[in-house]
């Protein structure tokens, strides 16, 4: 369970206009299972997003020896696929997600120390 911009976050534009962001509620579960004879986890979770409506995620993630992440999910109406890589300290994700304006990369380089 997660409460985000619990102090109504303002917005503070140049033109004088304030915006609020609104108090949001997100909360999930997550069921995983690991399978010894392939050495990967397979997980899958729901998420439930109360920003200006309930917004639903669904996803799943397979861990594949604590080194190759496959993922994959859907979010109000948006798809998205991704694959992780870990590498000693490094960890490079790569997802591609659509939207109703156009489709996106991510990339992302965590080092964990």
């Amino acid at each position: 369970v997660q409460l985000n911009d619990i102090l109504n976050t303002p917005i503070y534009w140049n033109t004088k206009h304030q915006d609020v962001i609104a108090r949001s509620l997100r909360w999930g579960a997550q069921v995983s299972q690991f399978y010894e004879k392939l050495n990967c986890t397979v997980a899958l979770l729901y998420s439930n997003y109360d920003e200006n409506g309930n917004r639903h995620h669904w996803g799943t993630e397979i861990d594949i020896a604590h080194q190759v992440l496959l993922r994959g999910g859907y979010f109000s109406g948006q798809y998205g696929v991704g694959l992780g890589v870990v590498l000693n300290m490094w960890h490079i994700d790569y997802t591609f997600s659509t939207s109703e304006l156009t489709a996106a990369h991510r990339v992302n380089l965590t080092i964990r120390y």
